[in-house]
């Protein structure tokens, strides 16, 4: 705090002694020693509190980082979730589209077989006629 050396000291001395007398000297020195016990102790005091501020900032600090964190995580959660979500919903619509595809085609194949079973009918009736015609001439 000061650089205050022995000789310093001891000229302070010999002027509080001379100022003072040697009856007020020693209550003097006391109080002058409370005092610098009071100051020594309000100086530590006001560093422990600054430490304690620093040590809270750097929490609140490492807090707001590893929250800025955890919400980028969690958008980015969401992100790929929207995206699975969204391709699902593709995957579901192509898969109704194939469905209707494939019952349109066997709709499709079962009025061709139909129509191809209906012509073989006609023909082979048609036949079958042709040929009781032959045989009655």
């Amino acid at each position: 705090m000061f650089d205050i050396g022995f000789a310093e000291l001891f000229l302070l001395l010999i002027i509080a002694l001379l100022v003072l007398g040697p009856e007020k000297l020693p209550s003097a020195v006391r109080k002058v020693g409370l005092m610098i016990g009071k100051v020594k102790g309000s100086w530590q005091h006001i560093q422990q509190e600054i430490g304690i501020e620093l040590k809270a900032e750097e929490l609140r600090k490492k807090i707001d980082n590893e929250t800025s964190s955890a919400q980028n995580a969690l958008n980015s959660a969401f992100d790929a979730d929207a995206h699975n979500a969204m391709i699902l919903d593709q995957e579901r619509r192509i898969k109704e589209e194939m469905a209707r595809e494939q019952k349109e085609l066997a709709d499709k194949l079962a009025i061709e077989q139909q129509q191809t079973a209906s012509s073989s009918d006609t023909s082979s009736t048609e036949d079958t006629s042709s040929s009781r015609s032959s045989q009655n001439s």
